[in-house]
């Protein structure tokens, strides 16, 4: 135990380690519990604003519609919590251990859950406006509908994390691992992922309107009916990616990697791909209008009907035509039908399967 849970004294924690002691709905408005050891406690529509639980270790503890707003719970083990409801606006949740938590419709606006251990918790519904999340574990956990507007997510490991549906607007997510996430219909316009992990990432119908996502991983996503107007992805490598029926108007994406990533359909508009590489991209049915494509690499690129209108393409290289120099008189070569490299984009039910985590209700 610390020093400041030895100096806030032994009598008031005394009697709340104290057996059959009822604390739900107990007015605790700022009072210390820290250094406090219960497992299992009932914490029920307790009141803790600006109280202390440094240190303190509550396990599978009941703190449902508990009122913990301002609250210190720096170093607090909360592992199997239930907290569904709880207001912990602007609380301090340094190095917290929140693994495995019931988190449902909590409020962590404002709040600094920074260094702590999310991982596996539902956090559906929940909102995190303005919260700093900083280098957090939340791997595996289900952010499904959370609004994490303005949230600081900044090297968070966020593993195959369940976002559907979540809100990022303005978030900042510099440095996170979101390999293998669920991002369907995510809304990320004006978010900064900057060297983000978001290789095997699934973001079906996903918007990321004027985001930065410059230098990040992307190899292997599903990007498919996603809007990227105004994005900045220059750098980045989506290397078989589904970007299939992809909004791109205005986009920036110099130097950016499309090998052999699904772009068919794909809409853009006054956007550049100086210097990116699209060698063996499937461009079918794609449509680009004044768009800035000077020394892109089109090589092997599916592009028979690939619409360019008004585009640069200055220094440019495009799929050379396959002659067979020699052979029989009136001999043809078989036709090989070539396996696409790209990832399949998500179909209809599987998205909506992505999005059951949003309209699912807890137990």
């Amino acid at each position: 135990m610390s020093n400041e849970s030895k100096e806030a004294g032994t009598g008031f924690e005394a009697s709340i380690l104290a057996p059959n002691v009822n604390l739900r709905g107990a007015n605790l408005s700022g009072k210390s519990l820290a250094g406090v050891e219960r497992d299992e406690a009932d914490f029920a529509e307790v009141n803790l604003q600006d109280g202390n639980l440094f240190d303190a270790t509550l396990r599978k503890a009941n703190l449902i519609n508990a009122n913990l707003r301002r609250a210190k719970l720096s170093n607090t083990d909360l592992a199997k919590s239930d907290l569904t409801g709880a207001n912990l606006a602007e609380a301090v949740l340094t190095g917290v251990i929140l693994r495995e938590c019931v988190l449902q419709s909590v409020i962590f606006d404002k709040a600094a859950i920074t260094e702590s251990d999310l991982s596996k918790s539902d956090l559906r519904n929940s909102t995190l406006k303005s919260a700093n999340l900083s280098i957090s574990d939340l791997a595996e956990a289900l952010l499904a509908g959370c609004d994490l507007t303005g949230a600081n997510l900044e090297g968070c490991n966020l593993t195959k994390a369940n976002l559907a549906r979540a809100k990022l607007i303005g978030a900042n997510l510099v440095g996170a691992n979101l390999s293998e996430a669920n991002l369907a219909e995510a809304d990320f316009t004006n978010a900064i992922l900057s060297n983000t992990d978001l290789s095997k990432a699934t973001a079906p119908g996903a918007n990321f309107k004027g985001a930065i996502i410059e230098s990040a991983n992307a190899r292997m996503a599903d990007f498919s009916d996603g809007d990227f107007t105004e994005a900045k992805v220059s750098m980045t490598s989506f290397e078989r990616a589904a970007l299939t029926l992809t909004k791109m108007d205005k986009l920036v994406a110099e130097n950016a990697v499309f090998e052999f990533a699904d772009l068919r359909g794909a809409k853009m508009r006054q956007a550049n791909f100086s210097h990116a590489n699209l060698v063996g991209a499937s461009l079918q049915e794609a449509q680009a209008v004044d768009c800035n494509f000077h020394e892109a690499d089109f090589y092997w690129a599916e592009m028979e009907t690939f619409n360019m209108m008004h585009c640069n393409t200055e220094g440019s290289r495009f799929p050379e035509k396959v002659e067979v120099a020699y052979g029989p008189k009136g001999v043809k070569p078989p036709e090989v039908k070539p396996a696409p490299l790209y990832r399949k984009a998500t179909t209809g039910e599987e998205r909506k399967n992505l999005l059951e985590a949003v309209r699912e209700q807890r137990a």
